[in-house]
């Protein structure tokens, strides 16, 4: 039985439609809210079926053979209009106003929209799914709705706009298909990213993808007290954590090669496809970062994801896996060179965290990773 929502039946939902806006038609839309109106992490129509059906297309390498098994099951429901009939809780919601904007600005005037929030996290943002009817996909649109998510949908289009005839075939991105400043929000909408359903990483190994990003992007050679790393942290407070001067000093005369880093490159932002790799979410890349941050960063967060992965376990199997992972990116790498790569990687971490403090939400399970970096730091650098 569907269960007629208003707006107020739901905080997560009242707080979409204060971003988004209610359309003035008297037009309703039935959703499928998983798991449920209390908790909203995705927000599926359930018809026309193609669009159902290609709203659940969800692909990415951390995901199991189960997994996708489920999504290819649960595509085959939304064809045949059973989506309702799936766990969660189905509302009939009016339309958003923010929809049938982006509608009017890509053309698209029967535009549908799936809602991704994901679990509540500092850097948490609405994603739309922008579909037609008939279940092709138009593309995605990222809400940036405060000072740090602006922010990261900004800086994507940044630096998505500076990839294109950058990057080798292997390594694809999305590409911008609009930037919109509407009211108080900035929106970016990009194109999908669409391997086969069962895809899984049959890509380049994680040093070549790496070394791949870091030359779409080449940074001057230099040392550690000039990286951006360090001249970005201190602006934003790495000196009331960090020993700024005694890491200097640890790695005097070390010159490091620097190049554009993705800053998220997690098993769950890219996908094998064949011979290529696919990746999105490049909300945290930067310029001028020392080559190799990408293939720690993917080594930490696969540790910290991993069952009974905590902060610092995770840091602590990637302080042990670092001298392969970074050789798998440069084989001439010298011990002190990766040393320094590796204090400066935790550096970014700690400065990643002063930017992420004091968001609407915390906590849970991707909590601050503060104190462990920086305990792990004052170590290394006793």
């Amino acid at each position: 039985m569907v269960a007629v929502a208003t707006i107020e039946t739901s905080e997560e939902l009242t707080w979409l439609f204060e971003l988004f806006g209610t359309s003035q038609s008297p037009t309703t839309i039935e959703y499928l809210v998983r798991p449920s109106a209390d908790e909203v992490r995705l927000l599926l129509p359930i018809s026309p079926p193609p669009a159902a059906a290609a709203a659940l297309r969800r692909v990415h390498s951390d995901r199991t053979w189960s997994q996708r098994l489920q999504t290819v099951g649960g595509r085959a429901a939304g064809r045949l209009g059973l989506l309702g009939r799936a766990p969660g809780q189905v509302v009939r919601l009016p339309a958003f106003e923010l929809v049938e904007h982006l509608a009017r600005t890509l053309g698209e005037p029967e535009l549908l929209a799936a809602v991704t929030l994901g679990v509540r996290r500092r850097n948490r943002k609405p994603v739309l799914q922008l579909l037609r009817p008939d279940g092709r996909v138009v593309g995605f649109a990222k809400v940036g709705w405060s000072p740090l998510t602006t922010e990261l949908v900004a800086n994507e289009h940044r630096i998505l706009a500076m990839l294109p005839g950058q990057l080798p075939p292997s390594v694809i991105a999305p590409s911008v298909l609009a930037v919109e400043h509407w009211r108080d929000l900035t929106v970016t909408v990009t194109s999908e990213l669409r391997p086969p359903p069962l895809a899984r990483g049959s890509a380049p190994g994680i040093g070549h993808i790496v070394s791949a990003i870091a030359a779409a992007r080449p940074g001057p050679d230099c040392g550690v007290a000039r990286s951006a790393t360090l001249t970005e942290g201190i602006e934003l407070g790495l000196g009331d954590v960090v020993d700024i001067d005694r890491l200097v000093n640890r790695h005097d005369g070390v010159v490091l090669s620097t190049g554009l880093w993705h800053g998220d490159f997690t098993p769950w932002n890219l996908v094998g496809a064949g011979r290529s790799v696919m990746i999105w979410d490049w909300e945290f890349a930067a310029l001028d970062r020392p080559v190799g941050f990408d293939a720690l960063h993917h080594l930490f967060e696969f540790h910290r994801r991993s069952p009974g992965g905590t902060n610092e376990r995770a840091l602590e199997a990637t302080m042990l896996g670092a001298r392969n992972a970074l050789n798998a990116v440069d084989p001439d790498l010298t011990p002190t060179r990766r040393r320094a790569i590796v204090d400066l990687y935790l550096c970014e971490l700690a400065g990643r965290e002063r930017r992420l403090s004091n968001q609407r939400w915390s906590g849970g399970d991707l909590a601050t990773l503060d104190g462990a970096v920086t305990t792990l730091l004052q170590r290394r650098l006793q």
